[in-house]
């Protein structure tokens, strides 16, 4: 859930506490004692035996948290503290925010540096090195008021670019007075443009890619939506890489930001966390899925999509946004996706818009699945239950759902329910039904199809149509 712009006097100092589904928590506090880092997670419900909030002080978001009660395609809630907790000294001027944004076409990076807010000015030294290696491929060198922007624009001669064959990374030292921190930025551009038959295409570097994907909830039977570790998350990736996927789409999660340190060359759609009040599995989910002729009901009937509250639409809103600027460095993110099969869907022309203002170096999949508005930059569908098919658009067409066929391996379920979309009884019967889609996907490229994402990477809970088991231990495909 969220608890938001929710303050708790602990006498001196005061934590103020902004909580969102996977969005950082940061508090710059002196001397905070343990015993008001005890109160502050009673509150908030985080102890064993303890009450939460009261229900109304939440808006809810996610899928998982608005099911008490996991079963089929909903899994077991969880709150609290579920990412990694950074402790950091820092000196009294530091940097507090940093935005890098590659220039492609110009050969060129440009860095912002948000210090934090000083009460007094002071000049400093602001030195910002690129490095290739060990080698030092640029170094600019400045100085600036403390407390005020620092932004610097540096030229990066016979730039290397990232691509997922090539996951060229140049790494980045900022110092800011006395403060000083590491980075990393990639030399690439995502695009749409037209091919050689001026079809559609999702192009990196000006050159058409198709993006190979497949769905990722980053759910792990251990732990569920904390990594185990970081070779848990490699391992992810890597599988991903080695089965022929060159995208993953995470799913309806934020990451540690670790996870999209991708080193290992991998592209990246990133889900905005989404959801409403109650959802209606009939109306938002098995009409549109069986009916596709209704697929195109307006998003501004908020009761329709479960977004009839206006507090919950403006928390939206601030946590898009929020999500963006936390994850605007990670060079491998290609996609935001606002709203995924229209639960709490609301004014997505409106809401692509504020996402450009924020960020127009990226792809923008307005809404996946269905309630098409016509924004965004892709034509994005669900295919399940029907033969796949390619749409003619003038946006390239990407089918952002497909597959979740299942099969159980025994010994490696969660429980004796199983959900999945056309149960397989053994390996083979499984194999040669994904080689199937996975052939129809080929040819659907070479008719235009831009994009797909195959669901999913592992099974999770009673869900069972993963490539791999929940347990990770069997390879499925």
């Amino acid at each position: 859930g969220t608890l938001t712009d929710y303050m708790l006097s602990l006498g001196k100092p005061t934590i103020v506490a902004e909580v969102g589904a996977g969005i950082e928590l940061p508090f710059d506090q002196v001397g905070i004692s343990e015993q008001g880092v005890y109160n502050v997670m009673k509150h908030m419900g985080m102890l064993e035996g303890t009450p939460a909030l009261p229900k109304q002080q939440y808006l809810l978001h996610t899928r998982p948290l608005l099911r008490p009660k996991n079963g089929g395609m909903f899994y077991t809630a969880q709150s609290g503290i579920w990412q990694t907790v950074w402790c950091e000294w820092v000196s009294q001027i530091y940097i507090n925010k940093l935005y890098i944004t590659p220039d492609y076409d110009n050969s060129s990076v440009h860095i912002k540096v948000i210090p934090a807010k000083m009460d007094c000015e002071t000049v400093i030294p602001y030195k910002v090195l690129v490095f290739d290696g060990n080698q030092i491929v640029k170094e600019s060198k400045s100085e600036v008021v403390s407390g005020e922007i620092a932004e610097v624009t540096i030229a990066i001669p016979e730039k290397k670019s990232w691509t997922p064959k090539t996951p060229f990374l140049y790494e980045l030292r900022i110092v800011y007075g006395e403060d000083m921190v590491e980075s990393y930025f990639g030399m690439r551009i995502f695009s749409v443009e037209t091919d050689a038959n001026n079809l559609p295409r999702l192009c990196l570097n000006h050159e058409p890619l198709f993006q190979k994907g497949v769905l990722d909830q980053g759910y792990y039977p251990e732990s569920l939506l904390t990594p185990v570790s970081d070779e848990a998350m490699i391992f992810d990736i890597e599988t991903a890489k080695a089965k022929g996927f060159n995208m993953i789409r995470k799913h309806c999660k934020i990451e540690p930001m670790r996870w999209y340190y991708h080193r290992l060359g991998m592209l990246v759609w990133q889900d905005m966390i989404n959801g409403g009040s109650t959802y209606h599995l009939i109306k938002t989910c098995y009409i549109p899925t069986l009916l596709p002729a209704l697929r195109h009901k307006k998003d501004n009937d908020y009761s329709f999509t479960s977004r009839e509250d206006e507090q919950g639409r403006a928390e939206w809103k601030k946590e898009c946004i929020e999500t963006i600027k936390q994850l605007y460095n990670c060079t491998s993110i290609c996609t935001w996706v606002l709203f995924n099969e229209g639960w709490g869907q609301f004014d997505a022309k409106e809401n692509t818009d504020m996402v450009r203002e924020v960020d127009n170096t990226r792809i923008i999949d307005a809404h996946s699945g269905w309630f098409d508005q016509g924004a965004g930059d892709v034509k994005s569908e669900h295919i399940y239950f029907f033969d796949l098919v390619m749409k003619k658009s003038k946006k390239p067409y990407i089918i952002s759902e497909f597959g979740g066929i299942s099969y159980a391996v025994a010994g490696h379920t969660y429980s004796d329910k199983y959900f999945g979309y056309g149960n397989h009884e053994n390996r083979e019967s499984l194999k040669a039904a994904y080689e199937k889609l996975d052939k129809k996907i080929a040819e659907l490229e070479k008719e235009g199809l831009c994009a797909s994402v195959y669901t999913q990477l592992t099974d999770i809970e009673e869900e069972i149509n993963g490539i791999m088991t929940y347990d990770r231990k069997v390879m499925k495909l």
